[in-house]
């Protein structure tokens, strides 16, 4: 035991070294098996946050957190429209605040499926397709508040 002591105490930035290279191959390793399977799954890699970017998933539905692509989009836009002071970014990554606002609403517009954060399709068609003509559903959306922090 007194050895091995002597030969860390000795050679210690080459251990550290060591070490550190060894967790970079398996990170390495660990990326390249999740782009793997990535490719044959819904998981799609975002230009936004590097080595742990494999989270935003494509847009089918139902649409919830971490979902992303056009639909989110224009769900982000519509809810921008209808709700006084949301101030959401329309990127098309369903992220907290895109959450937040998906349950406000639903919960104004009395969805029998309640605030869990998700939108079937069903919700989607109801919602965001007519937005683009006329109101779709009949909420008074002026009592819609949202504060995003």
């Amino acid at each position: 035991m007194d050895k091995l002591w002597q030969f860390l105490v000795k050679y210690k930035w080459w251990v550290i070294a060591i070490i550190i290279i060894i967790v970079v191959i398996i990170v390495v390793r660990k990326r390249k098996k999740l782009k793997e399977q990535s490719s044959s799954s819904s998981v799609q890699e975002s230009s936004t946050s590097g080595i742990s970017s494999l989270i935003w998933k494509d847009d089918s539905f139902p649409l919830k957190k971490w979902s992303s692509g056009e639909k989110v989009k224009k769900l982000q836009k519509a809810l921008n429209q209808v709700i006084n002071g949301t101030k959401l970014d329309e990127d098309g990554k369903f992220g907290s605040k895109t959450e937040e606002a998906v349950n406000k609403f639903k919960i104004a517009a009395n969805f029998s499926s309640g605030s869990n954060g998700t939108v079937k399709e069903q919700e989607y068609n109801a919602f965001v397709v007519p937005s683009t003509t006329e109101t779709p559903l009949n909420v008074n959306f002026s009592s819609i508040q949202i504060t995003m922090s």
